[in-house]
């Protein structure tokens, strides 16, 4: 047994170098002890003494070398499950396309990316007209729809006014009263134009000497805002609606637009829009007054009173102009940077008795046919010239900038489903007007602001109804 066991170890020991060291003991005590060194290779050993320390050296080697080769076989081994495994579930149908019902495995795929469906799509999810009208007939109510609409618009309620803190909490215990899952309120300042009330603006006639002919009257608390200070004088063009294409036609038809001041019927286009066009024709001022015949105007019925202007703001652009790319924080100091969209020429809302007043002095050629709206006992000629030969449109407008602290009320409904818990759909209108007839003084406020049970589940990302104060300035929130 013991020669067997030598002649294994022989075997494994092949062209192995070690090294053994073993205690000799010295007749000399004053020696100490001493280590011998002997290193012999390809070397039988002697089956007693140190043939133990080098069957140990050797086992030891094989075990490591074992154990390398299996750890590589493993990661093999596991690698090639996971990637059956990966293979395997990717044939398998999606469950998303389940839920909305499409097909995975049954779906061919041709060399020209060609998908054909042999399922049909379950019918379900699609909002037909017909459902739809039958929900909004069922969860809002008309008698609903005239309260908002007249809580939101029966008076002036201008950013900063008292009139619109009780419009704000309104709202705010509205939202509440639905039921939404958060409400709250977002209160700031920013820098917001109003008329100087210590130089009212006008608009008169006068003559070459500049003598006032005439004072046409004006409501002070209406105006365009970001429009710029300033006195200008000159004719007076009627343009129709402002559009590039009316410009357009004036100048086919000889009439002057530079240096003179054009007269505009609101709607069609922005105000801003407006002003942008008539700027880059060369008019020097603009006036924009309702027509009868976009705004009906019978004392009878719904509709504008004759005295009546139309307020906005002609900034041509989004955000608070003044720091423009950026949102308006309290007090925030940016770099004296105006946006490029604000106009450079005065801009004045009058009413459509103004217009009446100033529009029966123009002469000039007849305005086109369609141009011709219902002003009473007006011809609708385009000027620039008025009744008497030298007469000039003059017209003041002075504002100036105030801090004024806005709020916008929010309320959301939370998502109920991965992706997307965080993340909120948003709805919403805003609730300044600065007089009665701001061109967007109510934005359909029932639908936002009576958000009513739906027979459709909430969206998955969640849902956020924002009611944002803006007269000129649309604040990013």
């Amino acid at each position: 047994m013991e020669a067997f066991r030598s002649m294994l170890l022989n075997v494994g020991a092949k062209n192995v170098s070690f090294s053994t060291y073993r205690r000799q003991k010295q007749e000399d005590e004053q020696q100490g002890l001493g280590m011998e060194s002997k290193s012999e290779e390809n070397e039988q050993e002697d089956p007693t003494g140190g043939s133990d320390t080098v069957g140990l050296v050797v086992r030891r080697s094989l075990i490591q070398k074992r154990s390398l080769l299996y750890l590589v076989l493993g990661t093999l081994f596991l690698l090639i499950i996971a990637f059956i495994l990966g293979y395997i579930s990717s044939r398998r149908s999606c469950k998303a396309c389940e839920e909305i019902g499409l097909p995975s495995e049954d779906t061919v795929v041709s060399n020209t990316c060609d998908y054909q469906r042999d399922v049909d799509i379950d019918p379900d999810p699609v909002l037909y007209w017909g459902d739809l009208t039958a929900m909004l007939k069922k969860y809002i109510n008309q008698e609903d729809i005239t309260k908002h609409i007249r809580m939101m618009s029966e008076e002036p309620h201008p950013s900063g006014s008292a009139k619109l803190h009780e419009l704000t909490t309104a709202i705010h215990k509205e939202f509440n009263s639905y039921g939404l899952h958060h409400v709250w309120a977002d209160s700031h300042y920013v820098s917001l134009p109003f008329p100087d009330s210590s130089s009212p603006n006008y608009l008169r006639v006068t003559n070459v000497n500049g003598t006032i002919l005439q004072k046409v009257n004006l409501d002070n608390e209406a105006y365009f805002a970001y429009s710029p200070s300033g006195v200008v004088s000159g004719g007076l063009v009627y343009a129709h609606y402002g559009r590039d294409e009316d410009f357009e036609r004036l100048g086919d038809l000889n009439v002057a637009v530079q240096g003179n001041i054009v007269i505009l019927r609101a709607g069609r286009i922005s105000l801003a829009e407006k002003v942008a066009s008539a700027e880059q024709y060369g008019a020097t001022g603009v006036l924009i007054y309702p027509d009868p015949s976009d705004y009906p105007q019978n004392p009878r019925d719904r509709g504008l009173h004759s005295n009546t202007c139309i307020s906005g703001h002609v900034h041509r652009g989004t955000g608070d102009p003044f720091t423009p790319g950026f949102p308006s924080f309290n007090h925030t100091q940016f770099p004296p940077v105006n946006s490029s969209a604000l106009p450079t020429i005065v801009a004045l809302p009058i009413s459509a008795n103004a217009a009446i007043t100033l529009m029966s002095k123009l002469r000039g050629q007849e305005a086109p046919i369609p141009w011709r709206g219902k002003l009473p006992h007006v011809t609708y000629n385009l000027g620039p010239d008025l009744e008497n030969p030298g007469d000039q449109i003059q017209f003041s407008v002075c504002s100036r900038m105030v801090p004024t602290m806005i709020s916008n009320v929010f309320g959301s409904i939370d998502g109920f489903s991965e992706p997307g818990e965080d993340d909120s759909a948003f709805g919403g209108t805003r609730h300044t007007a600065s007089s009665p007839a701001s061109v967007l003084p109510t934005h359909l406020p029932h639908p936002t602001l009576s958000p009513s049970p739906n027979p459709y589940p909430v969206p998955a990302t969640g849902l956020c109804y924002i009611y944002p104060e803006c007269v000129s300035v649309s604040v990013s929130v």
